[in-house]
């Protein structure tokens, strides 16, 4: 599926899948993002569901994932990297990502999951 053409000017959506039309590294840094930011959503919603029973259990877990990530915006050449997890407070986790890829700085601090009703 293409994105219309006006899409181009915005900045770079990390919820995007690896389909954006800015290049190849843009488009791959975005799914690598997507990637992490996933997976917090998913330790998030284990913990919500008890199959992790407590943050302090689910941060060594989602490490992993951001030292990966580190390596994998490595190999693209972003330079400054900062990605590192935290206890977000009432049982979930967050992640929070700085890095310079292509003259731009990314930065952000999330805590994907599902909403409480």
């Amino acid at each position: 599926m293409k994105k219309p053409e006006d899409n181009k000017t915005k900045g770079p959506d990390l919820f995007a899948s690896a389909e954006i039309t800015a290049g190849a590294s843009s488009s791959n840094q975005n799914g690598i993002i997507h990637n992490l930011l996933w997976d917090c959503y998913l330790i998030n919603d284990r913990l919500a569901l008890g199959d992790i029973l407590h943050v302090k259990n689910a941060v060594p877990i989602l490490r992993k994932h951001c030292e990966s990530t580190k390596q994998q915006l490595y190999h693209l050449g972003a330079k400054d990297i900062f990605i590192d997890c935290y206890d977000h407070g009432g049982g979930r986790v967050g992640v929070t990502y700085s890095f310079k890829l292509d003259g731009h700085t990314i930065e952000g601090t999330q805590s994907p999951g599902r909403r409480k009703l």
